[in-house]
């Protein structure tokens, strides 16, 4: 079995080979250390790593919590973040990102080897065997329902017919889906910033396991790759539907509000844009 894969995101560079040389003499495997986020971004889109160590303020555009961020696009990889900073305001963002750990400088090497341990063993047990076949099976069922059901339906099928089609997707949607999000999004959250925010990723990682390309945007989400592509010109059921899977999930965490989609097709890749609105 290889040596878990490390990815260092640190901008001083005594401290990053410093943190190298410990974490191969511990038996983990370096292949690259960034010292700006988007160095860190092309890197991870290239190499499978197992855990990253991000230092919070590298130079640059974007600071190592913005890195981590867009980084969690491409990867699950767990975090760890090193800091020398311990500001509430700072820590709000870094919490956005679902960090496994803070380790604080200057830290010592009990310190940093125990919470690298604690990373990764977290996230190789997060979700057990039965909880992926879980996970694998209700995607499944969803990708089934809607191959099945969705040739017979044209661009001339009737109003009332699409209408039923919807009612039936959005009963079996809810069967397979709801119970699921409420185990993985904390509806008992309080700040509804929080929970917003935690609900955010929940439905963008939804849609990239069914195949889209999606990215998280302040109070929006975007698929830039359709799994249907030229196929939403032809037939508006397949947008609808995804307006159908974002709007339901949204009413289930029951923050006071509404969302709107906007949809771009016909250009090279199709985007669909889902923004959130909230009532005072």
């Amino acid at each position: 079995m290889s040596n878990p894969k490390v990815l260092i995101i640190e901008d001083d560079a005594i401290t990053a080979l410093e943190l190298k040389t410990k974490l191969e003499l511990w038996g983990y495997d370096v292949p690259a250390v960034a010292s700006y986020g988007k160095e860190a971004i092309d890197m991870v889109e290239n190499i499978d790593i197992d855990l990253i160590l991000a230092d919070i303020v590298i130079k640059g555009d974007m600071d190592g919590i913005d890195a981590v961020d867009k980084i969690s696009e491409f990867t699950d990889a767990p975090v760890l973040y090193i800091t020398a900073h311990a500001d509430d305001a700072t820590f709000k963002r870094a919490k956005r990102t679902k960090p496994y750990g803070y380790v604080f400088k200057p830290f010592n090497d009990q310190e940093l080897k125990f919470n690298i341990e604690i990373a990764l063993n977290k996230s190789g047990s997060q979700f057990d065997i039965k909880d992926l076949k879980d996970q694998k099976e209700r995607l499944k069922v969803i990708n089934n329902f809607i191959l099945s059901s969705t040739p017979a339906l044209t661009s001339s099928v009737h109003i009332e017919d699409t209408a039923a089609f919807l009612t039936a997707f959005a009963r079996m949607f809810e069967d397979n889906v709801k119970p699921y999000m409420e185990e993985e999004v904390d509806l008992n959250e309080e700040d509804p910033e929080e929970l917003f925010y935690n609900y955010l990723n929940w439905i963008s990682l939804f849609f990239k396991n069914l195949g889209y390309k999606s990215e998280v945007g302040e109070d929006e989400f975007k698929i830039s790759h359709c799994i249907w592509g030229n196929s939403t010109m032809e037939n508006k059921i397949f947008c609808l539907m995804c307006h159908a899977m974002a709007d339901l999930t949204f009413k289930w965490i029951n923050i006071a509000g509404w969302m709107e989609q906007e949809i771009k097709v016909g250009v090279n890749p199709s985007v669909c844009h889902f923004r959130y609105w909230f009532t005072e």
